[in-house]
């Protein structure tokens, strides 16, 4: 994945940074099924800095494959953070990195004062298989969720997927 710049007015795209597992500064290492950049979204992180968050639903987890991940990297032109990468086992995320929940497989933020980020984690397992689950924070360490679990598992279809798709909001006005 590369990150560059489109200027409009000269209709010029200059390239930018190349952006992988193996990269300097990108946490991680490439490997078979990892899918780094399946999911792609742009926001402000909460030190004013222009991000750019990049799922990695199959990324293994300590021990545990197809758990998922996503990597937090600062793009504006000196970026003074380093790239961060969370994951179910990270600190405040709800739930529990399991075999193939693929934590990061589509992203959003959401505009505000400090613009928040949700996280699709279709896979997500529970009585059913797949209940899928969403979660949602403004700051890396406080995390809401949300899931669906129809309360008779069997009497809908098994496999829901919430979470597989997250509309990017767009200015009204």
């Amino acid at each position: 994945m590369q990150l560059g710049r489109w200027d409009e007015e000269t209709r010029v795209y200059t390239p930018g940074r190349n952006l992988h597992q193996n990269a300097p500064g990108i946490p991680g290492s490439n490997e078979a099924g990892d899918r780094f950049g399946t999911a792609v979204t742009i926001g402000k992180n909460l030190h004013d800095q222009t991000s750019v968050a990049i799922g990695t639903p199959g990324d293994r987890v300590g021990t545990i494959t197809r758990a998922g991940s996503v990597t937090l990297v600062p793009i504006n032109a000196t970026p003074t953070l380093p790239a961060t990468r969370f994951s179910q086992y990270s600190p405040g995320v709800p739930d529990d990195a399991n075999y193939n929940d693929e934590f990061g497989t589509t992203l959003s933020y959401l505009p505000g004062s400090t613009d928040g980020l949700m996280v699709g984690t279709p896979r997500e397992t529970g009585p059913t298989t797949w209940k899928g689950l969403v979660s949602y924070t403004r700051n890396l360490n406080a995390w809401e969720s949300l899931n669906f679990d129809h309360p008779s598992p069997g009497t809908l279809i098994n496999q829901r997927l919430f979470g597989d798709v997250l509309a990017q909001p767009t200015a009204i006005g």
